[in-house]
């Protein structure tokens, strides 16, 4: 397994933080995703919100666990794009 850059969770902990992020969605009404604008302006910064608005790095775990909106979204994105390509559910991607 590769790491990011220093400071970056491994995927082990971003897999885990995703189930938790998942869990905490099923449990709290009224949360969206980021408009891209506001992605973009958190990535410049090279930081992010987490779902319980927690400030953490870009692809970072906010204290609760809950992974950045950065990772929940680019894990949705690699999903979509394996049940575009046929290839059934697909497990987390978390790294890049």
């Amino acid at each position: 397994m590769t790491e990011g850059p220093p400071g970056t969770p491994d995927a082990e902990l971003l897999t885990a933080a995703l189930r938790t992020t998942h869990t905490w969605f099923e449990q709290h009404s009224g949360w969206a995703p980021p408009d891209p604008a506001t992605l973009a302006d958190w990535a410049a910064e090279d930081a992010c919100r987490a779902p319980d608005e927690c400030w953490v790095t870009r692809r970072g775990v906010c204290p609760h666990g809950l992974a950045s909106w950065q990772v929940v979204l680019d894990s949705l994105a690699v999903e979509d794009a394996a049940r575009g390509a046929g290839l059934g559910p697909a497990a987390p991607r978390v790294g890049r």
